[in-house]
This record gives C-alpha cells, sequence and structure tokens, in this order.
C-alpha cells in the first residue's frame, strides 16, 4: 500500500495559472475523500513534496488513519473509475470531489499546445485523466 498520491501535468507551456488550478483541485479532492473516508484525520497529517523542476506533486502521509481507511487507494481506484465511464460515484466522492476531477481533468488541451496529460498516481501504474472523467463526472452531477 502507498503512502502518497501523486499529480503530474506534462505539456509544452505549462503556465503558471493552470498548474495553479491543478493543484487546488488535486489538494481540494484528496482532503475532501480524506474527511469522507476518515472524518478523524487532520488536513496537516499529509505532506506535499514537489519534483525539482519538474510538474510533479506528491502528497504523502505516515497517519495510521489515513493508511487504514483506504484513502490513498480509494482517490486512485476513483480517478480510475471516473476514466473508464463509470456513472456512479466513487467511493468516497462527495459532489465536492466529482466536480474537482472534472475541473482536474479539463485542464488537457486536445489541441497540444498547453497541458496534453494530466496523470494521477497512488504508487502504482498513474490513471492519465481523459475525455470520460469529464463525461462521467457531468452524468453524475446531472443525476442528483
Amino acid at each position: 500500500m502507498s503512502d502518497s498520491l501523486s499529480i503530474k501535468l506534462d505539456g509544452p507551456k505549462v503556465t503558471p495559472e493552470k498548474f495553479r488550478k491543478a493543484i487546488e483541485q488535486f489538494f481540494s479532492l484528496v482532503l475532501g475523500v480524506t474527511r469522507n473516508l476518515a472524518s478523524s484525520a487532520r488536513e496537516d497529517e499529509w505532506r506535499v513534496e514537489v519534483d525539482r523542476g519538474s510538474t510533479i506533486v506528491r502528497l504523502t502521509t505516515e497517519s495510521p488513519v489515513i493508511k487504514n481507511s483506504h484513502v490513498i487507494d480509494m482517490v486512485g481506484r476513483g480517478f480510475q473509475s471516473l476514466a473508464s465511464g463509470s456513472r456512479s460515484a466513487p467511493l468516497g466522492f462527495s459532489n465536492e470531489e466529482i466536480k474537482a476531477a472534472r475541473e482536474l481533468a479539463s485542464l488537457i488541451d486536445h489541441e497540444g499546445r498547453f497541458v496534453r496529460t494530466v496523470s494521477i498516481a497512488n504508487g502504482g501504474t498513474p490513471t492519465l485523466l481523459n475525455e470520460e472523467v469529464v463525461k462521467s463526472a457531468d452524468a453524475i452531477l446531472a443525476s442528483d
């Protein structure tokens, strides 16, 4: 079981605005799933790491509360579910986290001029966010 979640943006011109938006949505989503699955966990039990010279940002934890509630695994599985076209909210994802996932997938510039890919990893193979995340999120949000 991994003790971290990471986001990576890749593209020829990742602007400060797109990077800031990605990090805000990523943190919002992870902290929201943490609240939903591990209500006794505190926000300060996460640590931020940035790979020097990259657009990779990682959240790590040593908190047994977060690890035992499977937050890291559920965030990874939630993104996989949305990227595969699921029309139901993943475990631990409320509408706020669905919206954040949608915003992250919406950062991708399909012409490839700015952000080509956004990926989320929880120690395993990264999940590439795609148009299916947007469609899944829209369907889930419309059903409420």
